[in-house]
């Protein structure tokens, strides 16, 4: 009997000392696991890059004829008062785009409004808004051009070639909300001492189509 008592705890201790090795070694390989990895997306945004596209609508509003439309001309005008004139000599740039849909699972993180200026006056500051109301290019005037916003305006130096403005603010507001384009305007167009201080810019039926309105935007 006593001899079997002792036969019996040998195997016990055997068989703990199996349990032991084979819970550590266990242990290990799962913890070194290295026939189960896995491997995130680098992105998840499907069209991820910057598009660029061209104005489907401008015009310039004149103060100087109020109900006038200025939707098919080939040059943009942005101008203040003068003092050499009794006429009230402002004017005012509208572009307009379509919007492309957001690919899937991106953000806008960028866009910028490029004009072309073929001719300016240096030293000005000009102002991109955003447009809250409709407007059409055959039908704006100035008498009727639509109400802005300038929440998250933009501003920019004045110069020839591309002038620019980012407008990623305004842009994702057009995303979220409605989509009315951009007014341009110098930032102080009712200074009699500017002397008119215009500035020209290509519109969208210009050739080359390289100096046409066009807004940049980035998607990541």
């Amino acid at each position: 009997m006593k001899r079997t008592l002792i036969l019996l705890g040998l195997a016990l201790c055997l068989l703990a000392g199996a349990l032991t090795s084979f819970s550590s070694a266990a242990f290990t390989r799962q913890k070194s696991n290295p026939g189960n990895t896995f491997t995130a997306a680098a992105d998840f945004c499907v069209g991820a890059g910057t598009q660029s596209i061209t104005a489907d609508r401008d015009a310039y509003v004149d103060a100087n004829s109020q109900s006038t439309n200025f939707g098919s001309t080939a040059t943009l005008f942005v101008k203040t008062k003068t003092l050499l004139s009794i006429l009230d000599t402002r004017d005012r740039t509208l572009v307009g785009f379509t919007l492309p849909s957001i690919p899937s699972n991106c953000d806008l993180t960028a866009a910028t409004l490029k004009l072309n200026a073929s001719s300016a006056t240096g030293g000005r500051t000009l102002v991109a808004q955003r447009a809250t109301s409709s407007w059409t290019e055959g039908g704006v005037t100035w008498n009727n051009q639509p109400s802005v916003t300038n929440t998250n305006e933009a501003s920019t130096s004045s110069g020839s070639g591309t002038v620019q403005w980012t407008v990623t603010a305004m842009v994702l507001s057009m995303y979220s909300g409605t989509n009315n384009g951009f007014l341009v305007v110098d930032s102080n167009e009712n200074a009699l001492l500017s002397l008119g201080s215009p500035q020209q810019f290509d519109s969208r039926t210009q050739s080359p189509s390289s100096v046409r309105p066009t807004l940049q935007l980035t998607f990541s």
